[in-house]
């Protein structure tokens, strides 16, 4: 039991030390009631380059993306905090991609569930759609990657992001969605 509680207690001593380490880049309230919370931290900068974490309610801080800590390794980054009264972060840049590749994360009040989106474009959002099924990142097609207008990612609330994403001419028109429009860059 002794040996238990001493291995716990250097593990959380690590955790906290590495988070220490860590720079917050933005941190953003989450929910209309702003209970929840979700920081965008980066350490281990080398050149113009840094890892990139997420922490989701004031949990251990966790690599962007899952794997080797070298795939949330990104520059030109750019995040923001964006909508209201239900709020989403959305982050992009160079991570190890031929595309500008980042993600939207929110706290879904009508799920009460945290919903992410990860997507790889030539451009980056510029809109996000976010209700009480789900949430859509829009991105301009300016790289022709289809003959449509904009390239859609969808989460379903219950069921994760959809397989693949969906190109359309027409931005999507709902009457329910709250929308986070982003801003140009």
């Amino acid at each position: 039991m002794n040996r238990l509680l001493v291995v716990a207690c250097c593990w959380a001593v690590a955790g906290s030390v590495k988070a220490q380490d860590m720079k917050t880049v933005l941190r953003c309230q989450m929910g209309r009631d702003e209970v929840h919370s979700v920081e965008l931290l980066r350490s281990h900068a080398i050149a113009d380059t840094s890892v990139y974490y997420i922490r989701q309610d004031e949990q251990m801080p966790e690599p962007m993306y899952p794997g080797d800590e070298d795939q949330s390794r990104g520059g030109e980054i750019e995040s923001e905090c964006a909508g209201g009264p239900e709020r989403v972060l959305v982050v992009s840049g160079e991570f190890p991609s031929n595309y500008t590749q980042g993600m939207a994360i929110r706290f879904n009040d009508s799920t009460r569930e945290w919903e992410r989106i990860d997507f790889a474009e030539r451009m980056r959002p510029t809109r996000v759609y976010l209700d009480a099924s789900g949430m859509r990142v829009v991105i301009p097609n300016l790289g022709h990657e289809t003959d449509k207008k904009y390239i859609v990612y969808q989460y379903v609330s219950g069921h994760g992001q959809t397989a693949s994403p969906q190109a359309v001419n027409v931005m999507p028109r709902n009457s329910n969605s709250d929308i986070a429009d982003l801003r140009k860059h």
